[in-house]
């Protein structure tokens, strides 16, 4: 699903959030436009190999069955006219997981913030950084296990690292006629010190713009991390250091029923997170058949900074079928075929179940999956 953004916010936020092909069926009100309820079931069953020799502290070996779910979510929302002229919006959304009966509270794009027509929306809170918001718009797949942060954004040991939704944010969104952007600062990105004061050395900037022209899209953004904390070998073994990235994409509506689009990512790092400092290239396409959307993803890495034999490449197919506006179905298969230092996963991030690999593994996934919206 590709829209530009709306003057209707919660419209926006609420149907943004998938990019499977589809219109998202409108917020239920319960107050009027003053509370408003929304969610997300996305639930897929996963054959996947990880190419792994099933060693202490690697994934499993062999074929393995898994039931996924894949960024579910319920969010609560509302506007409310503070004069004729500007309104206050607000919006909760948590994750939830229903495969293993919990969730987290406000841990999705959360807000509050006011909106004006012809000044532009200016929100407080956790939300999607706009590098992350550019490359979701790009891509095809998202959330499935072709989502496209197994390698965009993502290194080559820490895996996916920037696309993040940063916290203790405060974001400005506006459309000039065929130009949108977005502007976001974040005083502590990651909240190094929960409860405590911002540590403003963690801050964040990032932008991105759109310009349409006709049935082209071009866009860009940048990224600055002045301290990106990231995961190496395990989740018990943490680095940060500094993170600069450029994204430059092209969609072109090459008919009603189909798309191409390319896309280039650099990312520049400081040495304690060199496995992050690489390009990436990236191309996609969808076609739509009836009922039926077909789609497919190919991304390149290319060495990190340092370390030869290091780059990877990720294709990710998939069909859609819309079964009403609230409910598709689709099946869905990727693998990444990595050089003997890196270590690129499938489905890196959003898709809930990551198959991970070892240096120089070959993962693959087959899946099938079901998205119900309301």
């Amino acid at each position: 699903m590709k829209t530009r953004r709306t003057k209707n916010l919660l419209s926006a936020a609420a149907c943004a959030a998938l990019c499977l092909p589809g219109a998202a069926p409108a917020a239920i009100q319960l107050a009027g436009e003053t509370l408003q309820v929304y969610g997300r079931l996305h639930l897929s069953l996963d054959l996947s190999h990880a190419d792994s020799d099933g060693a202490p502290g690697s994934p499993p070996d062999g074929m393995n069955l898994s039931l996924s779910n894949n960024a579910s979510y319920l969010g609560f929302a509302g506007r409310h006219a503070l004069d004729p002229q500007w309104t206050l919006l607000w919006q909760v959304e948590q994750s939830v997981k229903p495969d293993e009966g919990s969730g987290d509270l406000a841990s999705r794009n959360s807000f509050l913030g006011v909106s004006k027509e012809g000044v532009g929306t200016v929100l407080a809170g956790h939300y999607d950084t706009p590098f992350k918001t550019m490359g979701k718009r790009w891509a095809v797949l998202n959330y499935t296990v072709a989502d496209r942060r197994s390698i965009l954004g993502a290194g080559a040991i820490s895996n996916n690292v920037m696309n993040q939704r940063a916290k203790n944010a405060l974001a400005y969104l506006h459309t000039v006629e065929d130009v949108e952007f977005q502007l976001m600062y974040a005083t502590d990105g990651q909240d190094s010190r929960p409860g405590f004061m911002d540590d403003n050395d963690n801050d964040v900037f990032s932008a991105a713009a759109w310009l349409t022209l006709g049935q082209l899209e071009l866009s860009a953004a940048y990224e600055h991390w002045s301290r990106l904390h990231v995961l190496q070998d395990s989740e018990d073994l943490a680095a940060s250091g500094r993170a600069d990235g450029l994204r430059i994409a092209m969609r072109h509506n090459v008919s009603e029923a189909g798309h191409v689009g390319v896309i280039l990512e650099i990312i520049d790092t400081s040495a304690a997170i060199a496995d992050l400092d690489r390009s990436v290239f990236g191309m996609n396409g969808s076609y739509r058949v009836g009922g039926n959307v077909f789609e497919a993803q190919l991304l390149y890495a290319t060495d990190r900074r340092g370390v030869s034999n290091s780059g990877a490449v990720n294709l990710g197919l998939g069909m859609t079928r819309s079964i009403n506006p609230q409910t598709q179905v689709y099946g869905a298969f990727s693998f990444t075929a990595n050089e003997s230092n890196a270590r690129y996963p499938v489905a890196g991030g959003g898709h809930g179940d990551r198959v991970d690999t070892v240096p120089g593994g070959t993962p693959f996934s087959l899946s099938a999956g079901v998205v119900f919206r309301f």
